[in-house]
């Protein structure tokens, strides 16, 4: 008879604890049944401990363990609350400093502008030809004076004849050309640059003379 209502009470506080794990949802939960020695039942008034493990929720302390122990013989529930580490200390990260690039310098640099100087034409003054009358006269068959010296520029020839026969005053290679017939005259001139020059008569060719210009 000891035995049946031992097994009943078992079976009772099976349910109550089934109970107790519907209540609790998805937590963890593990009970055992000891029976305490009591003078008047010799298999102990039967006594159900019950422990739950509660998962830690997020940002909150560790898992925490509650042990529930309750006695069929009339004692109270007794109710252990235990929670095993200490919640994790927060984590805080520093944002990182703002870094500022200083933008580079900017240099700029104006060249002056290269100056050119003009150098004036020169201008090349050309004088006038100078313009000179020489004289010369032929007598005893001979030019006199025999050495004519003269500027570069326009000459002027007046020739005289004082012989009897007939000359010429003549410059080769020119347009002084006088003829001069007894006792005649005539003139011729002509442009020379610097220079020496012969000068005859054509119809006595040992009359002859020097022109010299400078």
């Amino acid at each position: 008879m000891r035995r049946l209502v031992l097994v009943l009470v078992l079976v009772l506080a099976a349910c109550g604890d089934d109970d107790d794990v519907a209540r609790a949802g998805d937590d963890r939960e593990s009970a055992t049944t000891t029976a305490a020695a009591a003078p008047d039942r010799p298999y102990g008034n039967p006594t159900t401990t019950t422990s739950t493990t509660e998962p830690t929720a997020a940002g909150g302390d560790a898992d925490a363990t509650t042990t529930t122990t309750r006695s069929s013989g009339g004692a109270a529930a007794t109710t252990t609350t235990s929670r095993s580490g200490a919640a994790p200390a927060p984590t805080t990260t520093a944002a990182p400093a703002p870094t500022t690039t200083a933008a580079p310098a900017t240099t700029t640099t104006t060249a002056r502008p290269a100056t050119t100087t003009t150098t004036a034409p020169t201008t090349t003054t050309t004088a006038a030809p100078q313009s000179s009358t020489r004289s010369v006269t032929v007598s005893g068959f001979a030019f006199s004076p025999s050495s004519i010296s003269a500027p570069a520029g326009r000459i002027t020839f007046n020739a005289s004849n004082g012989d009897s026969a007939a000359h010429t005053f003549t410059i080769p290679g020119s347009d002084v050309n006088i003829p001069l017939g007894p006792g005649g005259s005539g003139s011729g001139s002509d442009t020379f640059t610097a220079g020496s020059y012969d000068f005859r008569c054509n119809i006595h060719p040992s009359m002859t003379g020097t022109l010299t210009v400078s």
